[in-house]
């Protein structure tokens, strides 16, 4: 299944910018694959990493379609299985940054702010 996820995320990755759509249904079908490999290994760390890599992946391709409160829950998801593996901080920099590039969290572009908060 691992594997699956993995050509799943791969054919998503591969999605030019006009099949946005598709691109999200590969990563959703990615991130379906992970997260049945880690229910089943718990303590796998590998597949954690895998499922936080889909997670902010498909952040960025939801906000790239709009939904951006969409985009915010997935990255919250995301940040929350990095700093359980105790990943480099670039990577939740990375988090941050695209929910800052949205303008969310910080007010900016003329949107209401929406407090970012990682549980």
């Amino acid at each position: 299944r691992t594997q699956l996820g993995l050509n799943y995320s791969a054919a998503a990755l591969a999605c030019s910018p006009e099949n946005r759509n598709e691109a999200e249904q590969l990563s959703r079908k990615a991130l379906e694959q992970f997260e049945n490999v880690a229910a089943a290994f718990p303590t796998m760390q590998s597949t954690r990493f895998d499922l936080a890599r889909e997670y902010l992946r498909l952040g960025d391709v939801v906000a790239s379609r709009g939904k951006h409160a969409d985009a915010i829950k997935l990255y919250r998801r995301s940040i929350g299985l990095w700093e359980g593996l105790r990943v480099y901080p670039e990577i939740i920099r990375r988090v941050f940054w695209g929910i800052k590039r949205l303008g969310l969290g910080i007010g900016s572009r003329g949107r209401r702010a929406v407090p970012v908060v990682v549980a």
